[in-house]
């Protein structure tokens, strides 16, 4: 036999042989020992703990291989974001846990204390920075605003100059811009025998954010394309595939690109208007002509300009209408709670007329509307802050998160674990039972754990002006309308979907006009 056929017959042998056996028993053993040194590496990419480090990885699940756990689906029953309600429950409710989402590591942090020691060192390198989550969301929403620049010195000038038309004194001269909004809307409102509050809100807020935000002068026709684009647009926040860790092929074909591209035409036609004709009363306006302090030369880029004010709509408008239809919800649950706003509002009108004119006045003499809005973001907040990175392995808490790592600051879960409001039914966070304005008057009472707005560095700077906008509709409702909910309240179901929690119904309720009032628009 040659030695070529030898060796053919020697490595074509029988694997029932004793040797053969020995063998593939040898290599079974090599490869389950790698791959259980390798198992996260494999199925949960970038999943593993730094080993330069002894502490454990928080508690939790990574869910599915390769794809992680679902958090942004929702139930009916609770809302969007249920996965994070119910991995708190199995965990046994800890500070920290640890998900697989987007592709990515995330730890979830949820306690007011915890969330601010995580962002003390927000813009140091070896700290934590946002993280735009996949990306070819910087095709759809921009990659230049201030929400997600991690660099400090030029966050801090975003901030200066973004915030020079969000001031108090900014936000008061836009008061009766607002007002009159809400006077239209609550016009069209009472025209018919019933309407769905979150469309009114949505018409609000997106009327607000034409008129006041960008300072467009949309025709009547004009109006419903815009509204639709900024629909479709802050929809896309959805779309599972700007989430995907890598720019997707094709993203210039969809709605959601088309959208934004309209809207930033928008911006470009006001910002030609405003170089022919100079400022006006409008955000737009006072962040696009804003200078720095230290530099009076230095302005925002074109793109800088046209980025903020898109984010604001979304922070302005969709975030500000979710609140309000939450709120129409609660005070149609709750009369005795609206009974108090309409008497607020009557001594308002009595001392000041019809019209709202002061910030100032606004909040130094309602306080009970204040406590409204706060109670209604306390229980349906904005389910977390922007997602940060982090830049270095830490230890938190007695456990490590590994360095790029996602940090999902958990809001809704910070106010549902509220020492001071805390029940163990549950019940402090039900829409029924838990709503409760006046527990913001006492001291003992007052949240300890509120935080609908961020904290620290990035704490949004549109605070101001959507306070004001909910509560000159608020007041100006009150002041002009009674309402009942429609339908059976037995039951409150959520939509599964959405930036923040909104009912299902969208609210709908049968208005009449409040029989005191003089009901005229100003």
């Amino acid at each position: 036999m040659t030695p070529i056929l030898s060796f053919v017959k020697s490595a074509t042998m029988p694997l029932t042989t004793p040797l053969a056996k020995r063998m593939l028993l040898v290599l079974g053993a090599a490869v389950m020992i790698f791959l259980s040194k390798q198992y996260n590496r494999i199925l949960w990419p970038g999943s593993s703990p730094d080993s330069a480090l002894s502490e454990p990885l928080p508690p939790g699940s990574l869910g599915c291989p390769f794809f992680g756990n679902n958090i942004m689906a929702g139930t009916r029953e609770y809302g969007p974001y249920v996965f994070f309600d119910r991995a708190n429950t199995k965990l046994n409710n800890p500070s920290l846990f640890k998900l697989y989402a987007f592709g990515m590591p995330m730890v979830s942090v949820r306690g007011s204390d915890n969330i601010k020691t995580v962002l003390k060192d927000e813009f140091d390198p070896n700290g934590v920075n946002t993280e735009l989550v996949g990306e070819s969301y910087t095709q759809v929403f921009g990659n230049q605003s201030i929400i997600y620049e991690s660099d400090g010195k030029t966050h801090g000038f975003l901030r200066r100059l973004v915030g020079a038309a969000m001031t108090p004194a900014a936000v008061a001269n836009a008061i009766p811009a607002i007002q009159k909004a809400a006077n239209e809307r609550i016009d069209i409102m009472l025209s018919k025998d019933t309407v769905k509050m979150e469309d009114v809100c949505n018409d609000f807020t997106l009327d607000v954010a034409w008129r006041q935000i960008l300072g467009l002068d949309l025709t009547r026709d004009e109006v419903p394309t815009f509204y639709q684009n900024v629909k479709v647009w802050v929809g896309g926040i959805f779309n599972p595939l700007f989430a995907l860790p890598f720019k997707v092929p094709g993203i210039r074909f969809t709605k959601c690109y088309k959208a934004h591209q309209y809207l930033v035409s928008k911006v470009e036609e006001k910002l030609a208007q405003l170089d022919a004709n100079g400022p006006d009363g409008s955000t737009l306006s006072g962040i696009y002509f804003a200078t720095d302090d230290d530099n009076d030369s230095r302005k925002l880029s074109r793109q800088q300009v046209i980025d903020n004010c898109l984010i604001l709509i979304v922070a302005g408008s969709e975030t500000s209408a979710s609140t309000l239809t939450v709120a129409s919800l609660l005070l149609g649950l709750h009369k005795d709670v609206w009974n108090k706003v309409k008497e607020e509002q009557a001594a308002m009108v009595a001392k000041y007329g019809d019209d709202i004119t002061s910030k100032a006045e606004l909040d130094a003499e309602c306080p009970y509307l204040d406590s409204v809005i706060r109670e209604t973001l306390r229980l349906r907040p904005v389910p977390a802050t922007e997602i940060r990175r982090t830049s270095k392995s830490i230890v938190f808490n007695g456990m490590q998160i590994p360095k790029n790592w996602m940090l999902w600051l958990n809001i809704r879960s910070t106010h549902d674990n509220d020492p001071i409001t805390m029940k163990q039914d549950g019940s402090h966070m039900d829409v029924k039972l838990g709503f409760k304005p006046e527990r913001w008057n006492d001291a003992a009472t007052k949240p300890s754990e509120w935080m609908p707005f961020g904290s620290g560095a990035r704490r949004c700077l549109g605070e101001n002006l959507a306070m004001t906008e909910m509560k000159v509709f608020l007041a100006t409702l009150a002041r002009r309308v009674d309402y009942d909910l429609v339908g059976s309240t037995d039951v409150i179901l959520w939509k599964r979907m959405s930036v923040m929690p909104r009912p299902l119904d969208g609210v709908e309720v049968a208005p009449r006009p409040v029989a005191t009032a003089s009901n005229t628009a100003s």
